[in-house]
């Protein structure tokens, strides 16, 4: 049977070590060296950076640009002031900037959890109504051939080949 160090030597098989910020993957790569020796086809990096990495060709590809949260804040804005969607509910408070940021946040969990806009069962009109964003935004990515940030991570670990390990406290642990 394969240690953990055995692992990370194989030079057969490509690693990715998934650290929580740039910052540390220097740290992170000298206390691997230290710890289990030289590490050979390892990429230490962020999760961002990764998705961003193994995407940018494939959307390239399949001519798909990346929203950023901006433009997706500004797609959620032009959806509730339009005609499509009766926000009754969130008309009645009071909008800014952080209402629109909000809304793209609680989506984008939905989308990292897998889950889709006619999967959401309710009576509470409020969420009615976020379903109802949420499934327009949907729209508007696919006409527009945009991808958000949920997606990208969705995609990203559909196209990687290799074996992930996370990096937290100076311990590796297999993903």
């Amino acid at each position: 049977m394969m240690t953990f160090k055995d692992e990370l030597r194989n030079i057969n098989k490509e690693k990715i070590i998934i650290v929580d910020k740039s910052s540390s993957i220097h740290s992170v790569k000298r206390n691997l060296l230290l710890n289990y020796g030289l590490l050979l086809r390892t990429k230490i990096t962020t999760i961002g950076q990764l998705a961003r990495e193994m995407c940018e060709l494939e959307l390239k590809k399949q001519k798909l640009s990346l929203i950023n949260d901006e433009g997706a804040r500004f797609i959620i804005e032009s959806i509730m002031n339009g005609e499509s969607v009766k926000a009754e509910v969130f008309k009645r408070e009071i909008i800014t900037l952080n209402t629109y940021g909000s809304i793209y946040t609680v989506i984008i969990d939905f989308k990292k959890a897998g889950i889709l806009p006619e999967m959401i069962q309710t009576n509470n009109k409020k969420i009615e109504e976020l379903k109802e964003i949420y499934r327009l935004y949907e729209i508007q990515l696919e006409k527009n051939a945009f991808m958000d940030s949920a997606d990208i991570l969705k995609f990203a670990h559909s196209k990687i080949h290799a074996d992930f390990y996370i990096y937290e406290n100076t311990e590796l642990f297999p993903l």
